[in-house]
């Protein structure tokens, strides 16, 4: 597809609001290729692409806060007694602990990153093995 003129703003625009290359491309009537073909030949437009991805994770982190911390109203269905069958009996708030987790494994990595341990036990001083004795080990 040729590129309509000032498709740059819509292409911008769209993948602020959504983050996909995809979705903003057919937004702004233009191609993937295209796209990636003006993005590379204009630093300007390389850093509007890099800004409307940090706007789009921007509405997804505050997606994903209002989700876990906010929590989100779901419906409880049920009996409605009195041979009236089943149907809605009430609400819920739900919260996403899945979410919570990376939000916090986000702003302190350092806190809250996954961690692996590993201890030597002193029997072998590693830093004196050749590496084919390494190799040796490694490969059991």
């Amino acid at each position: 597809m040729t590129p309509k003129k000032g498709w740059k703003d819509a292409f911008l625009t769209e993948l602020a609001r959504c983050g996909i290359i995809t979705d903003a491309c057919t937004a702004a009537g233009v191609s993937r290729q295209a796209a990636y073909q003006a993005r590379a030949r204009s630093a300007a437009f390389a850093a509007a692409w890099d800004e409307a991805v940090d706007q789009a994770a921007d509405v997804l982190e505050r997606e994903a806060f209002r989700r876990a911390v906010d929590g989100v109203e779901k419906p409880v269905f049920g009996s409605l007694g009195g041979n009236q069958g089943s149907g809605e009996i009430g609400r819920i708030q739900e919260y996403s602990d899945t979410l919570l987790i990376f939000l916090l494994k986000g702003i302190r990595p350092e806190k809250y990153r996954e961690r692996a341990d590993v201890r030597h036990s002193g029997k072998v001083d590693v830093g004196k093995l050749s590496d084919d004795e390494l190799r040796a080990i490694v490969e059991g």
